[in-house]
C-alpha cells in the first residue's frame, strides 16, 4: 500500500473506531462504502449508534459509495487536499444517496497526521501488561481471590489476577471458579471506563457489561489496582520530517519568488531522513522525492535531528554549518532566502505544536552589569585576539579545526588539546545581508543596515569550519561566494588599534588586494 504524508489509507480506516463520535450519528442506520483505487474495499456501518468498519471484497448494500485514488483520500482526511476542490475536479466522486454520505462527516474526530494513535487492542494490552505493576496490597491484607476479566470484541481477550499472599500474578485465560468474573461485551468500552470517559455503571445498566461472582469484590478494584495511565506518545524525528515537507508546498509564498526558476534539494541523513526537491518555477512549487540533476542549491544536513532543531528554532543554522554539520552547494544566496520563501514551519498540537497566539509586547529597557570567566579554552583563544592572532583547537581524531574553540570536538566528541594558528587572511564562504538593526557590542549604538556577515575560511582551516564575522560595508556588492569546489573572494581582517581580547578587536574583514 502506498504512503502519503506518512499516512497509508488502512491508517485513516484502522483509527475510525477510536474516532467515532456517536453525537454525531443519531439517526443513522446505514452502510457506506469507499472504494480507494489499488488500495481496497472498506464498509462502514453504522446501526444505534455504534459504529463498525471493515475491509471488504463487496460492497452491495451500501447507501452510497465513496470513489478516490488513495493520495487524495489520504490528502483529503488530513487536510492537505481540500475537500470541495476534490469533488469539483472529479477526483473524489459518490455513486448513490450523496446526502446520506455527507452524513459521516460529523461522525468522526478529524484524522491528525503524525498523531499516534493507539488502537483498542494497543490499550487492552498495555494494561493488563501494566496490571501486575499497579497492585496495591496495602490496601487488601489478607486477600485471596481471582479475578476473572473477560474482554469480547475487537482487541479483547481473557485474562485472570490471582491475588495471594501479597503478590498478584496476571495469567491469560479461564481458571476453575474465580471469586469473581467480569464480563464487557466490547474491548471499546472498557478502554473508556479505563480511561475515565465511561462509567462503568452505565455500561452494567445497559447490559453491555456483567459482573458475575463476588459482586463486592468487583467494587473494590479501583482501590487494589491503581488506576491506569497511558503511556506518554513519543513522536519521532521521521514523524517530524514528514511532516515538514508534507507541508512544504502549502507554505510556499509565491509572492516572494516572483521570477524565481529553481530547485532546491534537501539532503538530510541521519535515522528519519531522506532526500527532498522543491521544483519552483512560473510562480509555483512541487515536491519530488529524491535527486534531481544539477540542482540550484543543495542542502546537505548530516542528522534529520539537527534539521528538526533547526526548524522548531532550536538550533541556529549557522551554529551546524560552522561546526560541519551542515553544508551548502550551489547557490548559497538562495539558500539564505528560503526563510521568504517558505512560511515558517508550525508542526500540529499532535507533534507538540501550539496554535499561534497574539503577541503581547511591553516595551522596557533593562540594564543590568554582569561579568564571567571566559574560562581557559575560550580566554586562550580571546587574549590571542590582543596579539593579533586567530588560533583555533585541533581534534586529533578527524583533524577538523574548531573556531572559535571548544574543549571537546563538536563530531567526535573527543578532547581536543592541540593548538593551531591559522589565517588571518581566508576566503569567504558565504555572505549574508542582515537587515536587523542590532546593537553594536562595544559601542551600544544601532549598526547601520543592511550590513554584511561573512563566514570566512582562514587559511589553515578545511571544509566547513568558518569563522563568522563582518565585512566592510562598501565591499558587500564586490564579495563573492565560494564552496569546496569554487574559491570565494579572498580578505584580510582589519584589527582595532586597542584591543580588549574580544572577537570585536577585528573592526571587519576588507578584500585582500
Amino acid at each position: 500500500m502506498g504512503e502519503y504524508w506518512g499516512v497509508k489509507v488502512e491508517d485513516i480506516f484502522n483509527t475510525m473506531p477510536d474516532r467515532f463520535r456517536p453525537e454525531g450519528a443519531k439517526g443513522v442506520d446505514a452502510s457506506f462504502g469507499y472504494d480507494i483505487k489499488d488500495e481496497g474495499k472498506w464498509k462502514l456501518t453504522v446501526k444505534d449508534g455504534v459504529m463498525t468498519v471493515a475491509k471488504v471484497d463487496d460492497l452491495s448494500g451500501c447507501v452510497s459509495i465513496m470513489l478516490a485514488d488513495g493520495e487524495t483520500f489520504v490528502g483529503v482526511n488530513t487536510g492537505k487536499v481540500d475537500g470541495v476542490n476534490a469533488f469539483t475536479s472529479g477526483k473524489v466522486k459518490v455513486e448513490g444517496d450523496f446526502g446520506a454520505f455527507g452524513k459521516t462527516a460529523k461522525m468522526f474526530k478529524k484524522f491528525v497526521i503524525g498523531k499516534k494513535e493507539m488502537s483498542t487492542r494497543d490499550y487492552i494490552l498495555d494494561m493488563f501488561g501494566t496490571l501486575e505493576s499497579r497492585f496495591q496490597p496495602k490496601n487488601v491484607p489478607g486477600l485471596d481471590a481471582s479475578i476473572t476479566y473477560q474482554i469480547g470484541g475487537d482487541g479483547g481477550g481473557v485474562w485472570t489476577a490471582v491475588i495471594k499472599d501479597g503478590k498478584c500474578a496476571l495469567k491469560e485465560g479461564h481458571v476453575e471458579k474465580p471469586t469473581v468474573r467480569l464480563e464487557v461485551n466490547e474491548a471499546k468500552d472498557w478502554v473508556d471506563v479505563m480511561l475515565g470517559k465511561t462509567d462503568p455503571f452505565s455500561l452494567l445498566s445497559a447490559g453491555r457489561a456483567a459482573i458475575v461472582g463476588e459482586t463486592a469484590l468487583a467494587m473494590k478494584l479501583g482501590e487494589i489496582f491503581a488506576k491506569y495511565q497511558p503511556p506518554k506518545v513519543e513522536f519521532t524525528t521521521k514523524d517530524f520530517i514528514l511532516d515538514m515537507f508534507g507541508t512544504l508546498v502549502s507554505r510556499f509564498q509565491p509572492q516572494n519568488a516572483q521570477g524565481l526558476d529553481a530547485s532546491i534539494t534537501y539532503q538530510i541523513g541521519g535515522d528519519g531522513g531522506g532526500v527532498w526537491t522543491a521544483v519552483i518555477k512560473d510562480g509555483k512549487c512541487a515536491l519530488k522525492e529524491g535527486h534531481v540533476e544539477k540542482p540550484t542549491v543543495r542542502l546537505e544536513v548530516n542528522e534529520a535531528k539537527d534539521w528538526v532543531d533547526v526548524m522548531l528554532g532550536k538550533t541556529d543554522p549557522f551554529s551546524l554549518l560552522s561546526a560541519g554539520r551542515a553544508a551548502i552547494v550551489g547557490e548559497t544566496a538562495l539558500a539564505m532566502k528560503l526563510g521568504e520563501i517558505f512560511a515558517k514551519y508550525q508542526p500540529p498540537a499532535s507533534l507538540g505544536g501550539e496554535p499561534e497566539q497574539e503577541l503581547l509586547v511591553l516595551k522596557r529597557t533593562i540594564s543590568v552589569k554582569q561579568r564571567f570567566a571566559t574560562g581557559p579554552v575560550m580566554g586562550k583563544f580571546l587574549n590571542a585576539l590582543k596579539q593579533k592572532k586567530l588560533i583555533g583547537n585541533k581534534c586529533p581524531s578527524c583533524g577538523r579545526i574548531q573556531l572559535p574553540p571548544r574543549e571537546v570536538c563538536a563530531v567526535c566528541r573527543v578532547s581536543a588539546d592541540e593548538w593551531v594558528e591559522v589565517g588571518p587572511k581566508g576566503q569567504v564562504r558565504y555572505m549574508e545581508y542582515v537587515y536587523y538593526a542590532s546593537p553594536d557590542p562595544l559601542t551600544g549604538e544601532t549598526r547601520e543596515t543592511p550590513y554584511g556577515m561573512v563566514n570566512i575560511l582562514l587559511d589553515g582551516c578545511e571544509g566547513n569550519d568558518t569563522f563568522a564575522h563582518l565585512i566592510r560595508r562598501d565591499q558587500m556588492d564586490l564579495i563573492k561566494n565560494g564552496s569546496n569546489e569554487v574559491a570565494g573572494t579572498r580578505v584580510r581582517p582589519v584589527w582595532n588599534d586597542k584591543r580588549v581580547g574580544s572577537v570585536f578587536d577585528i573592526k571587519h574583514f576588507e578584500i585582500d588586494e
